[in-house]
């Protein structure tokens, strides 16, 4: 596996102002040819739903944590015939059980399975006044059709610092 320098990269706290402006430089990759137009499709939805997870976590969460070495991160590498989406951010440890359950049921579903369960989470929300946790995810694995790499860093006693890998084949 060839690891060449991220093609995209932020480190610090999202807002929609930075989103917006990081989805520009997505843009302006697939304009200058890196990425074909169905990579690019694939990139902007997995990429909004992550920094949307990140910047919706840590703008809820923040106000309890320091973060010195820990911030948000969010980076695209290119990988030989495929690109690897990366984000970070801190989450609260007590959250570790349900979202880890999640991201397993997740990665052992196939994706019959994953489509029925985002509709029954979309018509359930229609009835609820509150969103439901993970239905980005659940749309990431649809669109990429391959297992997430997660792992949870110990930075105290009350957080731990998650990243997510998405791997997005261009064949």
């Amino acid at each position: 596996m060839t690891v060449n320098k991220p093609i995209l990269y932020y480190k610090g706290f999202f807002n929609y102002a930075i989103v917006n402006h990081l989805l520009k430089e997505l843009l302006l990759l697939e304009q200058s040819g890196i990425l074909s137009n169905i990579t690019y499709k694939k990139i902007q939805i997995v990429m909004v739903e992550m920094l949307e997870n990140s910047y919706k976590y840590t703008s809820e969460e923040i106000k309890f944590f320091n973060p010195v070495f820990y911030l948000p991160e969010f980076k695209i590498l290119k990988e030989n015939h495929s690109f690897r989406l990366s984000a970070s951010n801190p989450i609260k440890k007590e959250d570790l059980p349900d979202f880890k359950k999640h991201l397993d049921k997740i990665n052992i579903s196939r994706l019959p399975e994953l489509k029925e369960w985002y509709k029954k989470i979309l018509k359930d929300e229609i009835y609820s006044k509150k969103q439901s946790p993970g239905i980005g995810l659940i749309r990431i694995a649809k669109v990429v059709r391959n297992k997430f790499e997660y792992t949870f860093q110990q930075i105290d006693n009350k957080f731990l610092y998650y990243t997510l890998d998405i791997l997005i084949n261009t064949k």
